[in-house]
């Protein structure tokens, strides 16, 4: 149970920069910070920016306005 708090609590301060974090990519931040070196959390950076942006992308195709 405190590991869900511990990893919401990721999620919530780091909302400001990433909007779109999920508990995934908190739990995956969390061992990158841990077990690797800068290089690494760089390339973890440039791959959730990717993920977030196609995210976004499926969120606003999903509530967009149907045409008609």
């Amino acid at each position: 149970m405190m590991d869900c708090v511990y990893l919401q609590q990721v999620k919530f301060e780091n909302k400001q920069e990433y909007e779109l974090m999920s508990v995934r990519d908190a739990r995956i931040l969390i061992i990158v910070h841990l077990f690797t070196g800068p290089d690494t959390t760089e390339k973890l950076y440039k791959q959730m920016n990717i993920r977030h942006a196609a995210r976004q992308k499926d969120i606003d195709r999903y509530y967009q306005e149907p045409e008609y």
